[in-house]
């Protein structure tokens, strides 16, 4: 089975606002399960566009708005764009250029830049500009651009922190009612997943790649986790229940979605 990856670690900014928690919450049932979506990125590189599109619709369906499932495709193409402008100006090159060739490739990059890209070039339903796998390195038309400008922004947090300190600001977030997005390293064991809970990795593991999900809900020692692979997860339905010792061992950041204003 051919999965896709593609979420790289975001850089640390002074600029991104830190969600603020308390410390250890209270293990009480929390469910944005009900707004789950199975999707599927095919072998793209589009995991964090994905991850994304399933927390905004997960909070606009929370918050009682009218959810319409986001383009993960735009997500993820404005996030490249927006990560090769930036470098561009760094080097002076450019940044027409280097944002159309951005379209062109498959290369994967991390949440902090979709969630900037988001806001810079805005966001369009998935009925404008769906998802195909053909369709990853092809840039949409000027009428899907412009549905993209017009769109809304985003308010997200990072989540702070390393080991059981981070599980616990993510507990924080979704016991707020924040969908969190994750970047993660992805063991053997995680790919192999079908049913039940998933507990700690061995000891030490070697990673596949660079994953990027979505957190909507725990309950106990389980959280429920939303994927975009093919027949991966309980049944082949592309979610699953993760051990909090799982968590701590293998996410590497964490965002908040807080709001989605209109």
């Amino acid at each position: 089975m051919r999965l896709g990856f593609g979420c790289e670690l975001s850089e640390d900014d002074d600029r991104d606002l830190v969600f603020e928690y308390a410390g250890r919450r209270p293990r009480y049932a929390l469910d944005l399960t009900e707004f789950y979506l199975e999707r599927a990125q095919s072998t793209s590189s589009a995991c964090t566009g994905f991850a994304v599109s399933q927390a905004v619709f997960a909070r606009d369906s929370h918050e009682g708005d009218e959810p319409e499932l986001q383009s993960e495709l735009g997500l993820y193409g404005n996030g490249r764009m927006c990560q090769a402008a930036y470098k561009a100006i760094r080097l002076s090159q450019s940044v027409e250029t280097a944002s159309r060739v951005a379209w062109t490739r498959d290369s994967g990059t991390s949440l902090r830049w979709v969630f900037k890209g988001a806001n810079r070039y805005g966001m369009c339903a998935a009925s404008a500009w769906p998802f195909a796998r053909r369709r990853v390195t092809t840039r949409p038309g000027f009428g899907v651009m412009a549905k993209m400008r017009k769109n809304r922004k985003l308010r997200y947090k990072r989540i702070y922190g390393s080991g059981a300190g981070l599980v616990d600001g993510m507990l924080d977030a979704l016991a707020d009612g924040f969908p969190v997005v994750r970047g993660a390293r992805v063991p053997q064991s995680y790919v192999d997943h079908r049913s039940g809970v998933l507990g700690p990795p061995k000891e030490g593991f070697e990673s596949l790649g660079g994953h990027a999900t979505t957190l909507l809900g725990y309950q106990n020692e389980e959280v429920f986790e939303s994927g975009s692979w093919d027949d991966w997860g309980e049944n082949g339905d592309g979610y699953a229940w993760l051990s909090m010792s799982y968590l701590k061992a293998t996410t590497r950041e964490a965002w908040a979605v807080e709001a989605v204003p209109a």
